[in-house]
């Protein structure tokens, strides 16, 4: 499936997606994707990400 959000998407976005597309227009919230098995985030503005990760 394919979910556009076209203003902010907030915290959590795609928390826990098992499978499918999200894209994102806007700003993003605290921790995308988190607990995603498959899938894919298509963000337009950068992340904020954890320090583990940077």
């Amino acid at each position: 499936g394919l979910i556009v959000i076209g203003g902010r998407a907030g915290d959590f976005v795609g928390a826990f997606l098992i499978a499918g597309t999200i894209v994102v227009l806007g700003p993003v919230g605290l921790r995308p994707g988190a607990g995603m098995k498959r899938g894919t985030i298509v963000a337009f503005q950068e992340p904020d990400l954890l320090p583990t990760f940077q």
